[in-house]
């Protein structure tokens, strides 16, 4: 609410969108009404940070606003927001930032907000993650990676599970693998 109530209004969608649907700046920046589709609450996103296209689900928020801002502009080929390119939106967001008394924080840190949010809310990080358009499943805490994937999990249920052959670690380090 602190941003928000300090943010010029040029600003606020780029805030919300990235706030509510977890979409880079670029992919703001860039996104054109031919992208959206009212009816299915779609957004589609041709390439994204993993070069892979994605659909983004809209919420009742984003919604609204992408029909309100519908009626400024109506031609599928115009972009949704032309009031910024990426690098102003960073700088004016971090202006805000530094007018607020928020330290360290940038624009795509609403992205990590978005993702930490559907989290706490019991959303699976596998799901965040696919959501976010991640190509891997793959947390850094520090200088260690840890595999949030349960896919990854789930190969540990080879070792665990009781059947006639059971696969042993100690056997797993003496197959060779061609």
């Amino acid at each position: 609410r602190l941003l928000e109530s300090n943010m010029p209004e040029k600003l606020h969608p780029y805030f919300i969108i990235a706030l509510h649907t977890g979409m880079r700046r670029s992919e703001i920046c860039n996104l054109r009404w031919e992208n959206i589709t009212f009816p299915a609450k779609d957004i589609y996103v041709s390439t994204s940070k993993s070069g892979k296209a994605r659909h983004i689900f809209m919420n009742d928020t984003v919604n609204k606003l992408m029909l309100k801002l519908y009626g400024m502009s109506k031609n599928s080929e115009d972009k949704v927001l032309n009031a910024y390119n990426p690098s102003t939106v960073s700088h004016v967001f971090a202006d805000v930032c530094v007018k607020t008394g928020l330290k360290d924080v940038r624009f795509h840190d609403l992205s990590h907000t978005f993702a930490s949010q559907l989290v706490m809310a019991g959303v699976s990080i596998f799901k965040v993650s696919r959501w976010l358009g991640h190509s891997t499943v793959l947390m850094k805490v520090g200088d260690k990676v840890i595999i949030t994937d349960p896919v990854f999990w789930d190969v540990n249920l080879l070792i665990k599970r009781k059947t006639p052959f059971p696969i042993e670690p100690e056997t797993l380090s003496r197959i060779d693998y061609v």
